[in-house]
């Protein structure tokens, strides 16, 4: 059945109603997400469950879709922004167990691993990139590589004001 919620995006001011028709459930990078039909975009999206507030169960009914298979994987088309990070050596045992959905290659790199993803918009994996710090260089795109830094140096600020409030 078509489940109803309020959703939260990463600005609290930006809540919204959603009425989705779920496929399914998934675990990834310990964050649950659930995928289905989205009513207010018409398009098929993921929605973290710890954003979602007020689920209920609708009377509505669907039919449920073909089982996902991630190898053919018809959103994977609609990605059109390539990201290119080189994750540091050290990182090796831990980057060869991710398994972000947007991840479509991995290759040996001098410095470490090259990762290729594929993305409809650069804040789809900006916060990957954020989480792997000093062991991630962004090769491209430039403006994604542009942003890690205003980030760092927001982050690098804001952790001096803190310690001098000390």
């Amino acid at each position: 059945r078509t489940v109803s919620f309020r959703y939260f995006t990463r600005h609290p001011d930006r809540v919204t109603r959603r009425e989705v028709d779920p496929h399914s459930l998934a675990c990834l990078n310990s964050n649950w997400f659930v995928s289905g039909h989205c009513h207010l975009r018409n398009d098929r999206r993921f929605f973290r469950l710890s954003r979602m507030e007020e689920l209920a169960l609708t009377d509505r009914r669907f039919d449920a879709p073909p089982p996902y298979d991630p190898e053919h994987d018809a959103d994977r088309e609609s990605r059109g922004i390539t990201v290119r990070v080189v994750i540091d050596g050290e990182a090796g045992p831990w980057i060869a167990e991710d398994r972000s959905y947007y991840i479509t290659a991995k290759e040996p790199h001098p410095d470490g691993t090259l990762v290729t993803l594929r993305c409809r918009t650069a804040d789809e994996v900006l916060q990957w990139v954020l989480s792997w710090g000093r062991l991630a260089t962004v090769l491209e795109p430039r403006d994604l590589r542009q942003r890690v830094a205003d980030e760092a140096r927001a982050m690098l600020t804001r952790a001096e004001r803190e310690t001098g409030a000390d």
